[in-house]
């Protein structure tokens, strides 16, 4: 989960220097994983199979709700990436 979190992280980062994203609501979309219920059952089983191994990884099955551990690790880095943001170091487009 960390891992995945690094490298959202790092496509946030891209989306703010390469590609010249301003603002919070863009970087957030590099988080937005987790709950893919109606993504899969749309899915060819192939991938459907692949999506729900994936999915486990941020959301509990027992309680078809996004981890919390996920959901605490995804607002650091996101909160990491409005510092940023917010920062007179941070050269914008």
């Amino acid at each position: 989960m960390i891992l995945a979190a690094e490298f959202m992280l790092q496509a946030a980062l891209e989306q703010l220097s390469v590609r010249g994203g301003t603002g919070l609501a863009e970087v957030a979309q590099a988080f937005s994983w987790g709950c893919w219920a109606a993504t899969v059952d749309d899915a060819p089983d192939d991938i459907a199979e692949e999506l729900l191994v994936v999915d486990h990884v941020f959301r509990d099955p027992s309680t078809d709700q996004e981890r919390q551990d996920w959901t605490a690790l995804r607002n650091e880095h996101l909160d990491e990436v409005g510092m940023l943001l917010h920062s007179s170091n941070y050269p914008r487009g």
